[in-house]
């Protein structure tokens, strides 16, 4: 029982740490492109 439980656990944890980091990946590029883009803008 108590393995059982910490092994969900462990799974529900990386879960959540592959959702977190796709979304601190995505919302780094979108950062990224958004910079190089006013970066652009101001240049020309």
């Amino acid at each position: 029982m108590t393995i059982n439980l910490i092994s969900s656990l462990s799974v529900k944890l990386s879960l959540y740490f592959n959702i977190y980091t796709y979304i601190y990946t995505y919302a780094f590029a979108f950062c990224n492109l958004h910079i190089i883009r006013l970066y652009l803008i101001n240049v020309q």
